[in-house]
This record gives structure tokens, sequence and C-alpha cells, in this order.
């Protein structure tokens, strides 16, 4: 009998910059501590980087967290405006199940890595939510472009603190209800070709917009420390409430969370007070 693959790639037939990891979850079941499975993923010569997605059934000690990663690497001297991944575990029935996803954490871009995305979750809600016939799927995108890095068709900016920040309104309004009202209802917003953002940070406001054209959390928060890290979560997320962006918002709470200490616990509390963050209320010190 020949030998059954831990995984494969399957790319969507519509959409080349799309793909599925589909996983064999008896095969890798066997592999050895934490061993991890790697498979290349097919990107044309020219594109100039390639894309390999690794997968580690065993992640922690007791076997009990899986954790899939897609990793961009350079293969060229020239950097790249941005490319970016993102990963999603579908139910059996294709549909997401939210509480499948323990936590999304970025790859930090160091030497020719570009960086990349990882899902870590839980082994036994994949199993009991996502595996068909010995398999589950993980359901991944890369995007080697920048649409905000096109200034001839940004019809909008905003000011916030001195810097001011191109985009689309299209984009904004497909992704925040709050933007749709603004930029297309009856507010004066609608006719200005220039907006000034005075409640909200530039940084915060940049990683915001970075969320909107890439589904992903900033990059830079990878360099960050806990403290710094907690500050401008904290920032993201009333962004997010802000704009009516849910899954951000999210997001961010699953950042706060996983950074609690003793020395953050009391002003996560607070700010879980305040803003009426629901799982910051469940907030225990590991």
């Amino acid at each position: 009998m020949a030998e059954q693959k831990a995984s494969n790639v399957v790319f969507h037939a519509r959409e080349a910059k799309s793909f599925n990891l589909r996983v064999n979850n008896s095969a890798s079941m066997h592999l050895p501590g934490v061993q991890c499975v790697e498979t290349d993923v097919p990107a044309p010569a020219a594109a100039g980087f390639r894309i390999t997605t690794k997968y580690w059934p065993h992640w922690d000690s007791r076997a009990l967290t899986i954790k899939i990663s897609v990793v961009i690497t350079r293969t060229h001297n020239q950097r790249f405006k941005v490319v970016t991944g993102h990963i999603n575990l579908p139910s059996r029935t294709g549909l997401p199940v939210p509480h499948v996803v323990h936590r999304r954490e970025l790859v930090p871009a160091t030497g020719e890595c570009e960086g990349g995305i990882s899902l870590l979750t839980k082994r036994a809600d994949v199993e009991a939510n996502c595996v068909v016939n010995g398999h589950f799927t993980a359901v991944c995108t890369e995007a080697d472009y920048d649409i905000s890095m096109i200034p001839d068709l940004a019809d909008v900016s905003f000011q916030v603190e001195g810097e001011t920040f191109r985009a689309h309104r299209l984009v904004l309004a497909a992704r925040s209800p709050v933007f749709k009202a603004e930029l297309y209802g009856q507010m004066a917003e609608s006719k200005a070709s220039s907006i000034t953002i005075h409640d909200k940070r530039a940084p915060t406001f940049k990683f915001m917009l970075e969320y909107m054209y890439h589904g992903l959390l900033p990059a830079a928060a990878a360099d960050m420390d806990d403290a710094a890290l907690k500050m401008e979560f904290q920032h993201l997320y009333v962004a997010a409430d802000r704009y009516g962006l849910d899954t951000l918002r999210e997001m961010c709470e699953e950042v706060l969370c996983a950074t609690i200490s003793v020395s953050t616990l009391l002003s996560n509390l607070v700010f879980a007070e305040e803003r009426t963050c629901g799982k910051c209320h469940k907030l225990q010190v590991p």
C-alpha cells in the first residue's frame, strides 16, 4: 500500500491566490514530538517569493494543540510592498466555527523571510468539528500586492495627527458599515476628499487600515514588548468598535487575553469594564 501523505495543497479553481491545505489527520498523528510537516506551494518563478505551509500535529508537550503556518520567503533580492497570508479552518459543512481557532500569531519578518501568519487550535476542537474521512482542510490565501500603494486609484485621504493616509472609498465601505454611512450617506464626509480624524492615534489608524485591506493584524506587533502590545491593541480594539469591525475587535480581544500577566491584570480588567470587553472579563493569570 502506498504511503499516505500527511498533507497536500489544492489550489482553488477560480483564484490562484487561494489554496487549501488538506491534512491527513490519521497519518500525521504518528509523527514524533514537535516534528513539522512542510509543504511547498507552487508560485511563479517571476513572483520572486516562495510560499511554504507548515503543520505541527503536536505543538505542545501534551499533544493537545496543533499549529498551521503560511510562511513567505524571498527568492529575489528586491523587497516587496506587501506579501501577506491568512488561514481559516472551516467546519464539516464548510461554514466557519469561531471557537475552533484558539488564536492567530504573526510570523516575524527576518532575513529572507517576509513574514506570514500562524493559526493555533485545540486538536479536540478540530476533530469534533472539522475532520471528514480522516482529513481536515485549512483555507489559505496569499497576496503579493497592496492596493493602498496604488496612489492614482485612491479617492479619499485621512488626516490623523498630522499624517496623511490615502485610501479607497469602496474598500472602506465594503469592510465597515460606519465608513459606508460616512462616505456614501448623507453625512458631510461623503462629499469631502480629505477627512480629519480627531479621536484616533496615527499608528492605530494605520494598523486599522492594514487590517481592512489585508485582513491581518499589524506585522509591527511582532516587535512590541508586552506593555506596548497591550496598549496598542487596546487602542485598536476601540477603533474596531468605533468603525464596526467586529472580527478585528474579536482578534484584539484574543491578543489582550493572550498577553495577560500579573502586571497587566488590573489594567486589562479596568479596560474590560469600560469597554464591555466580554473575553477580558474572564481573564485569569496563567
